[in-house]
């Protein structure tokens, strides 16, 4: 895959105050934009079995490309109107966004299919076609907070909030002539759709604040008008149909927050949500994506809005005299009629995909951190600990797909009629074999530090344990993964010729891998020496050349292991010029010590730091 793009930003920030009253801030700004990209592939598919020999179904060939040009505007307007008492406030905040982007493409593959034995099965399915496609993408939002002070450290503040979105999409798809041109219109693959959404949010909170304790607990009613147009080709009337949909619903959320300081040393934080979130146009379109004869997948105009319930909260303990320090964060969240993602399968090895609102989705995560002093040395160590664990699901078709093998959108809506007639409910549905997935990950990390005036020295350990249980294969083997590190660090400052010398390694190491993982050290290194607002580096990364990246990933259907090269052994000759502040901006570049990996390639480097 290449893909390379460009572009300009054009933007203004006006600030202006009345009065101490009054005040307004508004931002806009242009992008304008190109890219293009190229994709080639080959996939081979074979079945095995623990009985039979394994032999190939499927072969296939991709070469696609296109290149697009893009337009979009945004901006943001807030006013801050003070009301005559202290306390009493209006705030008004607005924010748009409106993009015009035009792809041209082109979409090439063959397929072939195979026979037990390993002879073809008849010719090869070829595809080539071009195609136009016009996204426009509107988006407005506005909110109003009004806030009245009660007395004794309470008030209460009364929000409205207004978001409207429109997205349209037009895509034309032409196939070849007998002359080779792209001039046949191909209905199966073009259609038009606009998918509009307007939500209000009513919302009320009651609030009390004091130096040390704040608290929230308020209610909105959401009420959430979804309105979906599909126009296409339908192969039973032989023309153009309009397919709408309309969803109207209401949605209620709760939400409180609680905040507290105990003393100078403790902080504690609670806080709870809920929102509505709307499907995005590709997962409404029902035309598929054929650009992988082997993964299509296509739309599902009848799907809903879900909504999402967030819990996070916080300690925070710190001493200052004695330099101890602990957070503890934790959180979670539930998504009610979730969209996830239905799959069959046909005889050839092809995967065909399509979303569905279907069972609650969850996650958790609690993580903590303590750094602390050991006694009164330059010694200390920090530890931290991170659990985050998720649920979903997914459901998989247990009819034989092959008959849309050479054309899935040969009755697409008289299977869509039938399908969503016979399955209103997807979590109750008989064609389907519904997977339950369970994940764990946790990580440990304890690390010991020296510090001096000139010298830091760090030794530290750490390993990431990933399990994940599936309901369809609850015997599934090699999903129990560590990955452990140890390293040290070391970074010595000579302060009479102003040279820092630093250096690190780390020692990776694997186990429960399906494949044998090899370990892997990597070494980095570096020397820095100033010369007044001049600095020189020389910075050595992955010095033994063993860097790899490994990734695991565990879907509700398979468990993926992939190890791909990474840039490995360079070095880099940096200078740093120092030209102080600039105007006031924030951040700048600084210069610090490579990563190992990490850092792109490059002759030189040349920065501003503060």
């Amino acid at each position: 895959n290449t893909n390379l793009s460009g572009g300009h930003r054009f933007g203004i920030r006006h600030e202006h105050e009345f009065s101490e009253n009054t005040s307004i801030l508004f931002e806009p700004q242009i992008n304008l934009g190109t890219g293009s990209y190229t994709q080639t592939q080959e996939t081979e598919t074979s079945y095995y079995d623990l009985i039979s020999d394994p032999y190939k179904l499927s072969s296939s060939k991709i070469a696609n490309s296109g290149a697009n040009k893009n337009m979009s505007a945004s901006g943001r307007f807030l006013l801050r109107q003070r009301l005559g008492i202290p306390g009493r406030t209006l705030t008004v905040n607005a924010n748009f966004s409106f993009s015009d982007n035009n792809i041209l493409g082109k979409n090439y593959n063959s397929t072939e299919s195979y026979v037990k034995g390993g002879s073809l099965m008849g010719t090869p399915t070829i595809v080539d076609q071009q195609f136009t496609n016009n996204q426009k993408q509107s988006r407005i939002t506005a909110n109003a907070t009004f806030t009245e002070p009660l007395g004794d450290n309470f008030y209460v503040d009364a929000e409205y909030a207004f978001t409207w979105n429109k997205s349209a999409s037009n895509k034309d798809t032409y196939d070849l002539d007998e002359k080779g041109q792209y001039t046949v219109f191909d209905p199966s693959y073009s259609n038009n759709i606009i998918n509009q959404s307007t939500q209000h949010d009513l919302g009320v909170n009651l609030l009390y604040q004091s130096e040390t304790f704040r608290a929230q607990l308020g209610f909105s009613a959401l009420p959430t008008h979804t309105y979906n147009s599909t126009t296409q080709y339908d192969p039973k009337t032989g023309s153009y149909t309009p397919r709408d949909y309309v969803d109207d619903r209401w949605n209620f959320s709760p939400r409180a927050m609680l905040f507290g300081t105990v003393g100078e040393s403790t902080e504690m934080r609670i806080f709870y949500r809920g929102n509505s979130q709307q499907p995005s146009t590709s997962q409404l379109a029902p035309v598929p994506d054929n650009t992988d004869p082997m993964r299509i997948s296509f739309g599902n105009p009848a799907l809903t809005p879900y909504f999402t319930h967030n819990v996070n909260g916080s300690v925070r303990i710190s001493n200052r005299q004695t330099f101890f320090s602990m957070n503890i964060n934790l959180g979670g969240s539930m998504t009610q009629n979730p969209i996830v993602n239905a799959t069959w399968y046909g005889s050839n090895g092809a995967r065909y995909s399509m979303p569905f609102n279907g069972a609650n989705t969850a996650n958790a995560n609690f993580n903590i951190t303590i750094n602390s002093p050991i006694a009164m040395s330059d010694f200390s160590v920090v530890n931290m600990t991170r659990a985050n664990w998720s649920k979903s699901s997914t459901y998989v078709g247990n009819v034989d797909m092959s008959q849309y093998s050479s054309d899935p959108m040969v009755d697409y809506y008289g299977f869509m009629d039938e399908f969503i007639a016979k399955h209103p409910d997807l979590t109750k549905a008989s064609d389907f074999i519904t997977n339950k997935t369970n994940s764990l990950r946790l990580m440990e990390q304890l690390r010991f530090v020296y510090r001096a005036d000139a010298l830091q020295i760090g030794v530290s350990a750490r390993t990431n344990i990933n399990k994940t249980w599936y309901s369809i294969q609850e015997n599934a083997q090699n999903t129990l993964t560590f990955n452990n590190r140890a390293s040290v660090d070391f970074d010595w400052t000579w302060e009479g010729p102003g040279i820092q010398f630093t250096a690190d390694a780390n020692y990776d190491w694997y186990n429960g891998y399906d494949t044998d993982q090899p370990s892997q050290c990597i070494i980095n290194a570096g020397i820095y020496k100033t010369f007044g607002s001049v600095t020189l580096s020389l910075t050595g990364n992955d010095i033994l050349g063993q860097t790899r990246n490994l990734t695991v990933t565990d879907s509700e259907t398979y468990h993926q292991e992939s190890v791909s090269n990474s840039l490995g052994r360079y070095i880099i000759l940096g200078v740093t010029f120092n030209f102080g502040s600039m105007g006031g901006r924030r951040g700048g570049m600084g210069m610090g010590r490579g990563m190992g990996g990490g850092m792109p390639m490059g002759g030189g480097m040349m920065g501003g730091r503060r």
